[in-house]
């Protein structure tokens, strides 16, 4: 684990880890070929995941227990609901509830991302990678880009395959932002080449 794969585990809410033979930054998925039987391989999977959740370990008591302070709370049915006293770890929403998957979905989750990254570069919350990336400036946005550009050109398995692209289309989303362009720029481009 790194800093970069502790950054995901609390951004996407699930633990992810380096592959012990290449160094990729992957979901951890308990008892398989590759993780074997390490810390997390008791930890119970909730029905229908095939990922370990970061609050189950947490809340177990395993490997980030002593690193993060996180107080638990509960939703409605006891399920465990993590936040951080800074505020790091926020609560994931089903995509269903917040978004229309139908028409206009993909205009609606850009919309949402590129106005939660405008956001985050006026008020600069501590302890965001958005506010860390702004900090660094537009070249160290561009290696953090090229960086998952040769992530995503890795990527072996499907699921690989969309969580680089999301790595990609986020950091490219913050680069244009710290450089002030409008990413309609880019959607008038490739309306311009699809005729």
């Amino acid at each position: 684990m790194n800093t970069k794969g502790f950054t995901k585990s609390r951004e996407t809410g699930y633990l992810w880890v380096l592959h012990p033979d290449t160094g990729r930054l992957l979901p951890y998925k308990p008892r398989t070929a590759v993780f074997g039987e390490g810390p997390a391989a008791d930890v119970p999977v909730p029905q229908g995941e095939d990922k370990v959740p970061f609050d189950s370990l947490v809340s177990a008591g395993r490997w980030y227990h002593a690193q993060v302070a996180i107080r638990f709370e509960t939703q409605p049915g006891g399920a465990p609901v993590s936040r951080e006293p800074s505020g790091f770890l926020e609560t994931l929403e089903p995509l269903e509830q917040e978004y229309d998957t139908g028409s206009g979905f993909y205009e609606q989750v850009f919309r949402h991302l590129t106005e939660t990254i405008r956001q985050r570069k006026i008020s600069m919350p501590e302890g965001s990678y958005t506010t860390h990336l702004f900090r660094e400036g537009p070249d160290k946005i561009k290696k953090k880009l090229g960086e998952e550009a040769v992530e995503l050109l890795l990527s072996r398995m499907d699921e690989e395959l969309v969580h680089e692209s999301a790595d990609v289309i986020y950091h490219m989303l913050v680069l244009f932002e710290a450089l002030n362009l409008d990413f309609e720029l880019v959607m008038r481009e490739l309306l311009g080449r699809s005729g």
